[in-house]
């Protein structure tokens, strides 16, 4: 009998949810969904064909396309500490994640006013839309270390991730559906490109919006300094935090090369593959069903290995990756290269993200977030500016993808010298 009871019992503990997947973990991943229908959408693969054929047809468009992200970048690297001790400081962060994500939808539907040739326009705007997603993410991810524990937070960071792409899938087929109902199936014309920024844009803020009113009731716990000049304020912590100042720059030195990956890649495959636009939105299909388990996977690989060990895993993949897009040939490519990448991009990043939660005191959260993000930021505009400008002096997109492996390699060096046991448990100040 007592053996019965025993693996009942069993029974019961296998079907019941490990402890973080809590209701204040979905209430904050779902934020993730929501904002992952306009990046897994728009500026992965709308915006850098809307200006390699509508805005700046021929190889400038690569240079005007990777100007506005690296505007992008900057401004968002600037506003992001600044948001953050704000946000620390009088508890505004949910309104301020709110008003970036505002922002971001009404930029996004914003760039279907614009005509062919009108560059500067579609600099501007596209750049305010990331602005505002970069923000708004700044933000949300400083809710991290008060939502999970340690121990499980790469399990939480890597599930969030996970639930993203689910939500990228999600903009990916209606766009899909617009592309092939569209007056050329097929095929995206400016009516297209249009109706895509208009929808995606009104489906991240429908989506956005349960999940702010969700995060109102997640407490944050609040910082208990007052730096006139936060930045410099935690730049003369930095022997203080010396773990987490290394961490950052390895996260810089990588997201730099994550960043040209991301905003390219489709270019890249349309121009150096003949791949169609019904045939990127395939890929892109692949690569979130793919993406969703891989993520959670290497959340679970994190927390029972080591994050040091499973981020350079994950960068020996980006490697194979990357080299195989700047030596492979035949239609068969894009799709090993999807594979490939659809394992590591959510993984790395949201391994980044998590071991930062475990390493920063828990009161500056969303300062050294924001911090993180102006350096994050200022560096990964390097990427596109970088294969922007060789793209366009070279004419060879296959040379510019070249200096992705100068920053993923630098990063990889800066990983090794962690210490994972030092940031195994948040410090506190």
């Amino acid at each position: 009998m007592s053996e019965l009871q025993d693996s009942g019992r069993a029974g019961i503990s296998r079907l019941t949810p490990p402890r973080w997947l809590n209701r204040r973990t979905m209430t904050w991943a779902s934020y993730d969904f929501a904002a992952s229908t306009y990046f897994g959408v728009i500026p992965v693969l709308i915006f850098p064909l809307f200006f390699a054929t509508v805005v700046a047809p021929g190889p400038s468009g690569d240079l005007y396309w990777g100007l506005s992200v690296a505007g992008a970048y900057v401004v968002s690297g600037l506003a992001a500490p600044l948001l953050g001790v704000l946000a620390d400081r009088t508890r505004s962060r949910l309104p301020l994640m709110a008003a970036a994500t505002l922002a971001c939808c009404l930029a996004t539907a914003a760039t279907a006013a614009v005509a062919p040739g009108q560059v500067a326009a579609a600099v501007v705007i596209c750049a305010v839309a990331q602005t505002g997603y970069f923000l708004a993410m700044s933000l949300y991810e400083s809710y991290l270390p008060g939502i999970t524990t340690p121990a499980d937070s790469g399990r939480v960071s890597c599930f969030a991730w996970s639930i993203g792409f689910v939500g990228g899938g999600v903009a990916l087929l209606a766009v899909l559906f617009i592309v092939r109902t569209g007056p050329s199936p097929g095929a995206m014309t400016s009516s297209g490109f249009q109706t895509s920024f208009i929808v995606v844009a009104l489906m991240f803020a429908l989506f956005a919006l349960p999940a702010l009113v969700g995060l109102r009731r997640i407490a944050v716990p609040r910082s208990a300094s007052e730096p006139i000049l936060p930045v410099l304020d935690l730049m003369r912590s930095w022997r203080m935090h010396r773990q987490v100042f290394t961490l950052i720059l390895a996260a810089c030195l990588i997201n730099s090369g994550i960043v040209t990956v991301l905003v390219f890649s489709t270019k890249f495959f349309a121009s150096n593959f003949g791949a169609s636009i019904d045939r990127l939105l395939v890929l892109l299909l692949v690569f979130h069903l793919i993406a969703v388990p891989a993520t959670w996977a290497f959340g679970e690989l994190a927390d029972r290995w080591t994050h040091t060990r499973a981020i350079i895993a994950s960068l020996v993949i980006w490697a194979a990756g990357i080299l195989l897009m700047i030596l492979g040939r035949g239609e068969w490519v894009p799709v090993i290269v999807v594979v490939l990448l659809a394992t590591v991009v959510g993984s790395t990043q949201a391994l980044l993200r998590s071991l930062l939660a475990r390493m920063v005191p828990i009161g500056r959260a969303a300062e050294f977030f924001g911090f993180n993000t102006l350096s994050g930021r200022a560096s990964a505009a390097l990427g596109p500016l970088t294969y922007g400008a060789i793209s366009a002096a070279t004419g060879s997109e296959r040379i510019a993808l070249v200096s992705v492996f100068v920053f993923m390699a630098a990063g990889a060096v800066v990983i090794t010298w962690l210490r994972f046991e030092d940031a195994a448990a948040p410090h506190h100040a």
